[in-house]
Protein backbone atom coordinates (compact mmCIF):
# COMPACT_ATOMS: atom_id res chain seq x y z
CA UNK A 1 0.00 0.00 0.00
CA UNK A 2 1.46 3.42 -0.97
CA UNK A 3 2.56 5.55 1.97
CA UNK A 4 0.15 8.37 1.06
CA UNK A 5 -2.80 5.97 1.07
CA UNK A 6 -1.78 4.51 4.43
CA UNK A 7 -1.58 8.02 5.82
CA UNK A 8 -5.01 8.83 4.39
CA UNK A 9 -6.57 5.76 5.99
CA UNK A 10 -4.99 6.63 9.34
CA UNK A 11 -6.30 10.21 9.08
CA UNK A 12 -9.85 9.03 8.28
CA UNK A 13 -9.83 6.63 11.22
CA UNK A 14 -8.49 9.37 13.50
CA UNK A 15 -11.27 11.67 12.28
CA UNK A 16 -13.94 9.05 12.97
CA UNK A 17 -12.52 8.40 16.45
CA UNK A 18 -12.52 12.16 17.18
CA UNK A 19 -16.14 12.45 16.04
CA UNK A 20 -16.93 9.42 18.18
CA UNK A 21 -15.61 11.18 21.29
CA UNK A 22 -17.99 14.14 20.80
CA UNK A 23 -21.02 12.67 22.65
CA UNK A 24 -18.78 11.59 25.53
CA UNK A 25 -17.63 15.18 26.05
CA UNK A 26 -21.26 16.28 25.69
CA UNK A 27 -22.42 13.91 28.43
CA UNK A 28 -19.71 15.21 30.78
CA UNK A 29 -20.82 18.80 30.09
CA UNK A 30 -24.46 17.92 30.82
CA UNK A 31 -23.44 16.20 34.05
CA UNK A 32 -21.85 19.51 35.07
CA UNK A 33 -25.05 21.55 34.57
CA UNK A 34 -24.36 22.93 31.08
CA UNK A 35 -27.45 23.38 28.91
CA UNK A 36 -27.65 22.64 25.18
CA UNK A 37 -27.65 26.28 24.01
CA UNK A 38 -24.56 27.19 26.03
CA UNK A 39 -22.71 24.04 25.00
CA UNK A 40 -23.33 24.59 21.30
CA UNK A 41 -22.59 28.33 21.38
CA UNK A 42 -19.22 27.90 23.13
CA UNK A 43 -18.38 24.84 21.04
CA UNK A 44 -18.98 26.63 17.75
CA UNK A 45 -17.33 29.84 18.94
CA UNK A 46 -14.12 28.02 19.89
CA UNK A 47 -14.15 25.85 16.75
CA UNK A 48 -14.77 28.87 14.51
CA UNK A 49 -11.78 30.77 15.89
CA UNK A 50 -9.45 27.85 15.16
CA UNK A 51 -10.93 27.01 11.76
CA UNK A 52 -10.50 30.56 10.45
CA UNK A 53 -6.86 30.47 11.59
CA UNK A 54 -6.47 27.23 9.62
CA UNK A 55 -8.05 28.91 6.59
CA UNK A 56 -5.39 31.60 6.80
CA UNK A 57 -2.50 29.20 7.44
CA UNK A 58 -3.44 26.82 4.61
CA UNK A 59 -3.90 29.61 2.08
CA UNK A 60 -7.61 28.99 1.63
CA UNK A 61 -9.52 32.18 0.92
CA UNK A 62 -12.90 33.82 0.38
CA UNK A 63 -11.36 35.87 -2.41
CA UNK A 64 -13.47 35.68 -5.56
CA UNK A 65 -16.38 34.00 -3.74
CA UNK A 66 -19.76 35.63 -4.35
CA UNK A 67 -21.48 37.15 -1.33
CA UNK A 68 -24.55 34.98 -1.82
CA UNK A 69 -22.44 31.83 -1.39
CA UNK A 70 -20.91 33.20 1.82
CA UNK A 71 -24.40 33.99 3.13
CA UNK A 72 -25.60 30.52 2.11
CA UNK A 73 -22.76 28.92 4.08
CA UNK A 74 -23.65 30.96 7.17
CA UNK A 75 -27.32 30.04 6.80
CA UNK A 76 -26.40 26.37 6.51
CA UNK A 77 -24.73 26.63 9.89
CA UNK A 78 -27.34 28.83 11.55
CA UNK A 79 -30.41 26.97 10.33
CA UNK A 80 -29.67 23.52 8.92
CA UNK A 81 -26.69 22.46 11.00
CA UNK A 82 -27.92 24.42 14.02
CA UNK A 83 -31.24 22.58 14.09
CA UNK A 84 -29.59 19.21 13.53
CA UNK A 85 -27.08 19.79 16.33
CA UNK A 86 -29.84 20.91 18.68
CA UNK A 87 -31.82 17.73 18.08
CA UNK A 88 -28.72 15.59 18.52
CA UNK A 89 -27.69 17.12 21.85
CA UNK A 90 -31.27 17.20 23.16
CA UNK A 91 -31.33 13.50 22.33
CA UNK A 92 -28.01 13.04 24.10
CA UNK A 93 -29.52 14.58 27.26
CA UNK A 94 -32.20 11.89 27.32
CA UNK A 95 -30.59 8.68 26.06
CA UNK A 96 -27.23 6.92 26.20
CA UNK A 97 -24.39 8.30 24.10
CA UNK A 98 -24.02 4.94 22.33
CA UNK A 99 -27.67 4.81 21.18
CA UNK A 100 -27.67 8.48 20.17
CA UNK A 101 -24.57 7.94 18.01
CA UNK A 102 -26.00 4.83 16.35
CA UNK A 103 -29.27 6.60 15.52
CA UNK A 104 -27.40 9.52 13.94
CA UNK A 105 -25.56 7.04 11.74
CA UNK A 106 -28.77 6.29 9.88
CA UNK A 107 -27.97 9.43 7.84
CA UNK A 108 -25.76 7.81 5.13
CA UNK A 109 -28.56 5.41 4.22
CA UNK A 110 -31.14 8.23 4.29
CA UNK A 111 -28.95 10.34 1.98
CA UNK A 112 -28.55 7.41 -0.41
CA UNK A 113 -32.28 6.63 -0.38
CA UNK A 114 -33.23 10.22 -1.18
CA UNK A 115 -30.55 10.36 -3.88
CA UNK A 116 -32.17 7.31 -5.51
CA UNK A 117 -35.63 8.91 -5.34
CA UNK A 118 -34.30 12.14 -6.86
CA UNK A 119 -32.54 10.28 -9.65
CA UNK A 120 -29.04 11.20 -8.45
CA UNK A 121 -28.19 7.54 -7.86
CA UNK A 122 -28.90 4.44 -9.96
CA UNK A 123 -31.07 1.96 -8.07
CA UNK A 124 -28.86 -1.12 -8.38
CA UNK A 125 -29.73 -4.37 -6.57
CA UNK A 126 -26.76 -4.15 -4.13
CA UNK A 127 -27.64 -0.55 -3.32
CA UNK A 128 -31.30 -1.37 -2.68
CA UNK A 129 -30.20 -4.33 -0.57
CA UNK A 130 -28.05 -2.03 1.55
CA UNK A 131 -31.00 0.33 2.05
CA UNK A 132 -33.24 -2.55 3.15
CA UNK A 133 -30.64 -3.67 5.69
CA UNK A 134 -30.30 -0.07 6.92
CA UNK A 135 -34.08 0.22 7.33
CA UNK A 136 -34.26 -2.97 9.38
CA UNK A 137 -31.33 -1.79 11.52
CA UNK A 138 -32.94 1.62 12.15
CA UNK A 139 -36.25 0.01 13.11
CA UNK A 140 -34.42 -2.18 15.63
CA UNK A 141 -32.72 0.87 17.14
CA UNK A 142 -36.01 2.79 17.23
CA UNK A 143 -37.70 -0.16 18.89
CA UNK A 144 -35.39 0.24 21.87
CA UNK A 145 -37.16 3.51 22.65
CA UNK A 146 -40.63 2.98 21.19
CA UNK A 147 -41.86 0.53 23.79
CA UNK A 148 -38.35 -0.38 24.96
CA UNK A 149 -36.18 0.83 27.83
CA UNK A 150 -34.86 4.04 26.27
CA UNK A 151 -36.57 7.45 26.44
CA UNK A 152 -38.97 7.64 23.49
CA UNK A 153 -38.56 11.38 22.83
CA UNK A 154 -34.79 11.02 23.03
CA UNK A 155 -34.85 8.24 20.44
CA UNK A 156 -37.08 10.26 18.10
CA UNK A 157 -34.81 13.30 18.49
CA UNK A 158 -31.83 11.08 17.65
CA UNK A 159 -33.50 9.94 14.44
CA UNK A 160 -34.52 13.52 13.75
CA UNK A 161 -30.88 14.58 13.94
CA UNK A 162 -30.07 12.01 11.25
CA UNK A 163 -32.81 13.45 9.03
CA UNK A 164 -31.54 16.97 9.74
CA UNK A 165 -28.00 16.03 8.79
CA UNK A 166 -29.34 14.51 5.58
CA UNK A 167 -30.93 17.86 4.70
CA UNK A 168 -27.63 19.61 5.52
CA UNK A 169 -25.73 17.35 3.11
CA UNK A 170 -28.25 17.66 0.29
CA UNK A 171 -28.42 21.44 0.70
CA UNK A 172 -24.65 21.64 0.64
CA UNK A 173 -24.54 19.94 -2.74
CA UNK A 174 -24.94 23.32 -4.45
CA UNK A 175 -22.22 25.01 -2.39
CA UNK A 176 -19.31 22.59 -2.45
CA UNK A 177 -18.29 23.51 -5.97
CA UNK A 178 -18.24 27.20 -5.01
CA UNK A 179 -16.36 27.10 -1.70
CA UNK A 180 -13.23 25.33 -0.51
CA UNK A 181 -14.12 22.67 2.10
CA UNK A 182 -12.22 24.33 4.95
CA UNK A 183 -13.81 27.69 4.16
CA UNK A 184 -17.27 26.09 4.06
CA UNK A 185 -16.64 24.38 7.41
CA UNK A 186 -15.59 27.74 8.89
CA UNK A 187 -18.71 29.45 7.57
CA UNK A 188 -20.95 26.68 8.91
CA UNK A 189 -19.49 26.88 12.42
CA UNK A 190 -19.63 30.70 12.26
CA UNK A 191 -23.33 30.51 11.41
CA UNK A 192 -23.87 28.07 14.26
CA UNK A 193 -22.08 30.32 16.77
CA UNK A 194 -24.10 33.37 15.68
CA UNK A 195 -27.44 31.55 15.85
CA UNK A 196 -26.90 29.96 19.28
CA UNK A 197 -25.38 33.17 20.67
CA UNK A 198 -28.34 35.23 19.46
CA UNK A 199 -30.93 32.70 20.64
CA UNK A 200 -29.25 32.26 24.01
CA UNK A 201 -29.01 36.02 24.62
CA UNK A 202 -32.62 36.62 23.54
CA UNK A 203 -34.08 33.83 25.67
CA UNK A 204 -31.78 34.17 28.66
CA UNK A 205 -30.60 30.57 28.28
CA UNK A 206 -26.95 31.43 27.70
CA UNK A 207 -25.13 30.61 30.95
CA UNK A 208 -21.43 31.27 30.61
CA UNK A 209 -20.59 30.75 34.27
CA UNK A 210 -19.51 27.11 34.52
CA UNK A 211 -17.09 24.82 36.29
CA UNK A 212 -13.63 24.05 34.98
CA UNK A 213 -14.72 20.49 34.19
CA UNK A 214 -17.65 21.76 32.13
CA UNK A 215 -15.42 24.18 30.20
CA UNK A 216 -12.90 21.42 29.48
CA UNK A 217 -15.71 19.16 28.24
CA UNK A 218 -16.99 21.85 25.85
CA UNK A 219 -13.42 22.52 24.71
CA UNK A 220 -13.20 18.80 23.93
CA UNK A 221 -16.37 19.12 21.83
CA UNK A 222 -14.81 22.05 19.97
CA UNK A 223 -11.19 20.99 19.47
CA UNK A 224 -11.48 17.19 19.34
CA UNK A 225 -15.04 16.64 18.14
CA UNK A 226 -15.05 19.49 15.61
CA UNK A 227 -11.68 20.98 14.58
CA UNK A 228 -9.54 17.82 14.80
CA UNK A 229 -12.24 15.63 13.28
CA UNK A 230 -12.93 17.98 10.35
CA UNK A 231 -9.25 18.69 9.69
CA UNK A 232 -8.20 15.03 9.63
CA UNK A 233 -11.24 14.10 7.54
CA UNK A 234 -10.45 16.66 4.85
CA UNK A 235 -6.79 15.60 4.80
CA UNK A 236 -7.82 11.95 4.60
CA UNK A 237 -10.28 12.54 1.74
CA UNK A 238 -7.50 14.20 -0.28
CA UNK A 239 -5.47 10.98 -0.06
CA UNK A 240 -8.05 8.17 -0.31
CA UNK A 241 -11.21 9.76 -1.76
CA UNK A 242 -14.63 10.32 -0.24
CA UNK A 243 -15.99 6.81 -0.79
CA UNK A 244 -13.19 5.13 1.17
CA UNK A 245 -13.43 7.83 3.83
CA UNK A 246 -17.17 7.18 4.18
CA UNK A 247 -16.59 3.48 4.80
CA UNK A 248 -13.81 4.19 7.32
CA UNK A 249 -16.11 6.63 9.13
CA UNK A 250 -18.06 3.64 10.47
CA UNK A 251 -15.36 3.57 13.15
CA UNK A 252 -17.17 6.57 14.69
CA UNK A 253 -20.21 4.90 16.32
CA UNK A 254 -18.04 1.95 17.37
CA UNK A 255 -15.71 4.42 19.11
CA UNK A 256 -18.64 6.09 20.87
CA UNK A 257 -19.97 2.76 22.14
CA UNK A 258 -16.52 1.74 23.43
CA UNK A 259 -15.84 5.09 25.13
CA UNK A 260 -19.35 5.13 26.64
CA UNK A 261 -18.78 1.69 28.16
CA UNK A 262 -15.33 2.67 29.49
CA UNK A 263 -16.03 6.17 30.82
CA UNK A 264 -19.82 6.52 31.26
CA UNK A 265 -20.62 3.01 32.54
CA UNK A 266 -23.16 2.56 29.76
CA UNK A 267 -24.27 -0.90 28.68
CA UNK A 268 -25.56 -1.44 25.15
CA UNK A 269 -28.50 -3.84 24.87
CA UNK A 270 -28.26 -6.86 22.54
CA UNK A 271 -30.84 -5.20 20.26
CA UNK A 272 -28.72 -2.03 20.06
CA UNK A 273 -25.57 -3.99 19.30
CA UNK A 274 -27.27 -6.08 16.59
CA UNK A 275 -29.02 -3.07 15.06
CA UNK A 276 -25.80 -1.06 15.14
CA UNK A 277 -23.83 -3.86 13.48
CA UNK A 278 -26.48 -4.17 10.74
CA UNK A 279 -26.40 -0.41 10.20
CA UNK A 280 -22.62 -0.38 9.75
CA UNK A 281 -22.87 -3.25 7.25
CA UNK A 282 -25.54 -1.32 5.35
CA UNK A 283 -23.37 1.81 5.21
CA UNK A 284 -20.49 -0.17 3.73
CA UNK A 285 -22.82 -1.77 1.14
CA UNK A 286 -24.30 1.57 0.15
CA UNK A 287 -20.97 3.38 -0.14
CA UNK A 288 -19.31 0.62 -2.17
CA UNK A 289 -22.10 0.37 -4.72
CA UNK A 290 -23.07 4.01 -5.30
CA UNK A 291 -21.75 6.75 -7.57
CA UNK A 292 -20.28 9.63 -5.52
CA UNK A 293 -21.99 13.01 -5.89
CA UNK A 294 -20.28 16.39 -5.74
CA UNK A 295 -21.29 16.72 -2.10
CA UNK A 296 -19.73 13.36 -1.26
CA UNK A 297 -16.40 14.57 -2.55
CA UNK A 298 -16.26 17.96 -0.93
CA UNK A 299 -18.76 18.63 1.85
CA UNK A 300 -17.00 18.67 5.23
CA UNK A 301 -18.62 16.13 7.49
CA UNK A 302 -19.55 17.36 10.94
CA UNK A 303 -22.11 14.76 12.00
CA UNK A 304 -23.30 16.37 15.21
Amino acid sequence: MPHDRRTGIALCIASAAAFGALPIFGKVAFDNDVNVVTLLFVRFLLATSVLWVLVKVTGASLRGVERKHVVAGLVMGAAGYGIQSTMYFLSLERIDASLSSLLLYAYPAIVTGIAVLLGRERATAPLLGGLVVATVATLLLLGDGLGGDADTLGVLLGLGSAVGYTAYILAGDTLVAKLQPLVLASLVTSGGAMSFGTWGAATGTLRLEMSGTALLAIAGCAFVGTVLSVGTLLAGIERVGASTASVLSTVEPATTVLLAVLFLDETASPVQLFGGALLLVAIVLCQQTRTPTVADESLPGVPA
